[in-house]
């Protein structure tokens, strides 16, 4: 498994520009570990992952039906995307149903989704199913949103299904609506 997400790594740093990267049904296939090979593609501690969401130019990134998504790569994503792909467009993170890591940071993860709506201009689409957010991350986002709005008027879609955000969903989407008038 390390061996197949160390030759993924390199394979994406000898690549000089994709704007798409889509991967489904991520079990255990080590893109969590480290790239101990070659320490100046993935840091020690940052996933492949995390490394494949920072190249600049990604315009498309969905990573789908992974048991290695919990909160903490999630925030860690996010906060990828938001530091290094200003230019994103579509953003699809949807852990499975039954991922086995940790889901201890609803909080986190809100603020994380919160600065990815304030600040990537061109989002157009962003999903975040399964990812147990939570009322308490959806407060969060609304949060960050009232603080300085959003930067994306191109906002068509988000999708937060299967997130436990029953009595908080309207509020957010009003707060979304206010901010992008397109949203869908």
């Amino acid at each position: 498994a390390f061996a197949a997400a160390t030759a993924l790594a390199l394979a994406v740093a000898s690549l000089r520009e994709f704007r798409t990267f889509e991967v489904h049904a991520v079990a255990v296939f080590g893109l969590h570990l480290s790239n101990k090979a070659n320490d100046t593609l993935a840091p020690q501690s940052q996933s492949p992952l995390v490394t494949i969401a920072g190249r600049p130019g990604l315009r498309r990134l969905a990573i789908t039906d992974c048991t290695l998504l919990g909160h903490g790569l999630l925030r860690e994503i996010l906060a990828s995307v938001t530091t290094e792909n200003p230019g994103l467009q579509v953003l699809n993170l949807a852990p499975t149903p039954l991922c086995s890591e940790p889901f201890d940071d609803a909080h986190g993860l809100g603020r994380a989704a919160g600065a990815l709506l304030k600040e990537l201009r061109q989002l157009k689409y962003l999903r975040l199913s399964w990812c147990e957010l939570r009322e308490d991350g959806v407060l969060e986002i609304l949060s960050c949103l009232e603080e300085s709005g959003i930067g994306s008027s191109s906002l068509r879609e988000v999708d937060l299904r299967q997130n436990g955000i029953g009595r908080t969903a309207e509020k957010l989407r009003l707060e979304l609506r206010r901010h992008s008038p397109g949203l869908q």
